[in-house]
């Protein structure tokens, strides 16, 4: 019987402990990272609450409704509230922290929603997507977190350049707010509103003139 040669094993590879653990650790560890860093982004992207009240929310859903400006979302309602002895409700919308400067003491909010006015249907495109809040934010003033939102739309945004004029009647006759102004068949710009006068004899319209159409007025 012939001797077998001898076959030499290869010796077994011994790791240290730890690393056995640090590759079990390492993707729970990397997806805490990742979790920890997507929050605080979220955190510096946060912007303040504001308060809008509103004689009703119809339309308004917590959680879905939008607040817009310039057809760019730039907060959602959070939540509804009907404050004790009042007619109206609270509509709190968390704002995005790049639109914070928008919220002054000049800004108006209303709701935008299917309606028929002297110029034609507006807000058709709420009819599928539901309605929204939008924001006019004027021009300078102070920094605010409640207001009072309108209870129909603004003839004229801050957007529209333009003048204000008071006219004065003997009688309002078929004159209502958003009656336009025209000039040889063109329109110029819109009756804002109207009040009767301090000494009560005559009727006194806001009227906006849009540029460059001011230079029209003498």
């Amino acid at each position: 019987m012939s001797d077998q040669p001898s076959v030499n094993a290869p010796k077994p590879v011994v790791k240290q402990g730890y690393v056995g653990l640090l590759s079990i650790w390492l993707i729970p560890l990397l997806a805490i990272a990742i979790a920890g860093w997507l929050i605080f982004q979220s955190f510096l992207e946060e912007g303040p609450e504001i308060t809008v009240s509103l004689p009703s929310a119809q339309g308004i859903e917590a959680g879905v409704t939008p607040m817009k400006f310039r057809d760019v979302v730039i907060g959602t309602v959070d939540r509804i509230e009907i404050p004790d002895q009042s007619n109206s409700v609270e509509v709190i919308i968390s704002v995005q922290h790049s639109a914070q400067k928008y919220l002054t003491d000049t800004a108006r909010i209303w709701v935008v929603s299917p309606a028929i006015s002297l110029d034609g249907i507006t807000g058709l495109e709420t009819l599928l997507s539901g309605s929204y809040l939008e924001i006019d934010p004027g021009h300078g003033g102070e920094q605010k977190l409640e207001f009072a939102g309108l209870a129909t739309p603004p003839v004229i945004t801050s957007r529209v350049p333009g003048r204000e004029y008071i006219l004065r009647a003997e009688r309002l006759g078929n004159v209502k707010r958003g009656t336009s102004i025209l000039y040889k068949g063109l329109r110029v710009g819109n009756v804002l509103g109207y009040r009767l006068s301090e000494d009560k004899q005559t009727v006194e319209l806001v009227a906006f003139i849009e540029d460059p159409y001011t230079e029209l007025v003498q």
